[in-house]
C-alpha cells in the first residue's frame, strides 16, 4: 500500500485487517497461494553447506598457546 490509499491500482478501504478472519483477507486482497506457490515455490531457504571435519581439526591449533 503506498500513501495514496491504493494497492496495485485499487483503492483499500479502512479496515482492521487484523481482526478479519483469513478468508476474508483472502477474498479482499485477492491472493491465491496455490498459484504463487507454483510460481515462487515454497518460502524456504537452503540448507548452509557443513564445515568439514579437517576444518574443524586444524581450527583447533589457529593458537600458540595450544
Amino acid at each position: 500500500m503506498n500513501d495514496s490509499g491504493t494497492t496495485n491500482g485499487r483503492v483499500m478501504d479502512a479496515v482492521s485487517w487484523h481482526s478479519l478472519p483469513v478468508t476474508e483477507v483472502i477474498v479482499r486482497l485477492g491472493t491465491d497461494a496455490g498459484r504463487r506457490l507454483a510460481d515462487h515455490g515454497p518460502n524456504a531457504l537452503d540448507e548452509p553447506p557443513g564445515t568439514p571435519w579437517w576444518r574443524t581439526f586444524l581450527r583447533q591449533f589457529r593458537e600458540l598457546v595450544i
